[in-house]
């Protein structure tokens, strides 16, 4: 484990990448298509790549599924803590409880563990991520679409997730890691082209994604009141939440490997999904201020308290 400075010094190019797509975005560097483009180039090429490497190189066991399941249920209780919250202080928009569940690990999560663990270790947070995944395409998209159209399709939803560049990247990485097991194909000439494309190409993710994230962020002071609540509230229930899975489940159920429960506080203390912002409704801008302060300040504050639990958990 690094020390306190390694960390720092860890986490350094990637907040100055943050910054310096902050200025680019105060000098209009960019059109807006052209930041639209770079995120869909994350989503569709780079990030898939990165994924799918984490996942060839899983070593699968029984016990990742109730990994998986707990994550997604964690989620779940997030979801139905932010409702109850929402009701307790009489906060009317129906995205705060949106808000509680999901992680943005795609977009930032993986950039900042790769930043201080290191990229051999990013299976580890891929497959924590696998349960948030599946509660965002079912559960959270669901509620997003019934609230902006105010119906719901499965058959839509079932289609969004199988066509995802990063489920298929997810299931292909499944694939090759069970299809080793059978045949040790790792020293051929196609696998090891395979690896060294996907390389390259995932390499592009951590730095096009903090020069977007960098580029977009925005605060929005009508409604800081409101983002630092939901802020506050998620974190701290979060971290309470990672501190008790890491000791209950991965240390004393599953006695794994102390990267795990890295992982697991990494992404529970990350943002929301950025997702919440492209399926909102129309016609309620008092609704797209908050969502986007709240995320664009929550990715502030999560960088912060992913480098301070970084120091501190070890």
């Amino acid at each position: 484990m690094k020390d306190s400075l390694e960390i720092i010094l860890s986490v350094l190019p990637v907040i100055t990448l943050f910054l310096l797509g902050n200025l680019l975005q105060r000098i209009r560097f960019f059109q807006e298509n052209t930041v639209h483009d770079l995120k869909n180039l994350v989503v569709s090429v780079a990030l898939p790549c990165l994924l799918f490497q984490a996942f060839a190189q899983l070593d699968l066991q029984v016990s990742f599924l109730l990994i998986i399941l707990t994550v997604f249920v964690t989620c779940g209780v997030m979801l139905l803590i932010g409702k109850t919250v929402a009701q307790f202080l009489q906060i009317e928009t129906p995205y705060f409880p949106l808000m509680f569940g999901g992680f943005e690990t795609g977009m930032l999560g993986y950039a900042i563990f790769i930043a201080v663990y290191g990229v051999q270790d990013i299976d580890k947070l891929a497959l924590i991520d696998l349960g948030q995944v599946v509660f965002v395409f079912f559960v959270l998209m669901a509620l997003l679409i019934r609230l902006r159209d105010g119906t719901q399709n499965s058959s839509q939803l079932l289609r969004m997730f199988l066509t995802s560049p990063v489920i298929i990247a997810i299931l292909a990485g499944l694939v090759v890691s069970v299809l080793l097991r059978v045949w040790d194909f790792s020293d051929t000439r196609g696998y090891e082209y395979l690896i060294s494309l996907t390389t390259l190409l995932g390499n592009l993710t951590v730095p096009l994604i903090c020069l977007v994230i960098g580029y977009e962020l925005t605060l929005d002071f009508r409604t800081l009141r409101l983002s630092l609540q939901t802020i506050i509230i998620r974190k701290i229930l979060l971290v309470i939440f990672a501190l008790l899975i890491n000791k209950i489940l991965f240390v004393n159920m599953l006695r794994l490997d102390p990267m795990y429960e890295y992982a697991l506080l990494t992404m529970f203390v990350l943002p929301p999904p950025f997702v919440i912002a492209v399926f909102m409704r129309e016609g309620h801008p008092e609704d797209q201020q908050y969502v986007v302060g709240t995320l664009s300040l929550s990715t502030v504050v999560s960088i912060l308290v992913f480098l301070a639990a970084s120091v501190l958990y070890a």
